[in-house]
């Protein structure tokens, strides 16, 4: 049986799009201070700790954050340069692009308002060299940080 131009031509088309890369959209996760009440058509999940939604992203996606005060120590050994090194802090970001928001309504994860819905991170100043955020990586990632106040840490 012999194919006709237009078989010929849409065989040419399926196989072009076939070698296309596929785009994806960035995932949302989504943190509030009770681990609950996310909108999950906007979420792909829901956190208590901002350190649980960073870890649950992957590079290039974002974590919202409602809210709050945010307060979880989370302590990370690190090898820079054949030296390791103990990072305390409430949240981590290493080796990925991500956009860490603040400033969400945990009933509105649409629209980040800083003002209205004000996200602390509070390091509460018990933590020796206890940081309220580190992002370490290579240099060539980007990371975003908006819509947080972060007091009470030390970055010795």
């Amino acid at each position: 049986m012999q194919q006709t131009s237009w078989q010929y031509r849409m065989t040419i088309v399926v196989l072009m799009l076939m070698g296309l890369p596929q785009v994806t959209s960035a995932a949302v996760h989504c943190v509030t201070t009770l681990g609950s009440g996310c909108d999950l058509s906007v979420c792909a999940d829901c956190f208590l700790k901002i350190q649980d939604g960073i870890n649950a992203a992957a590079s290039g996606d974002e974590v919202r954050v409602s809210a709050g005060t945010y307060s979880d120590l989370t302590t990370a050994q690190i090898d820079m340069g054949g030296t390791n090194y103990t990072f305390k802090q409430v949240a981590l970001i290493k080796d990925k692009n991500l956009t860490l928001r603040g400033g969400y309504a945990a009933g509105d994860w649409s629209q980040s308002n800083p003002s209205a819905n004000p996200t602390i991170i509070d390091v509460k100043g018990y933590l020796a060299g206890g940081r309220g955020i580190s992002v370490l990586g290579s240099g060539t990632q980007k990371v975003t940080i908006d819509g947080f106040t972060v007091q009470n840490g030390n970055y010795t």
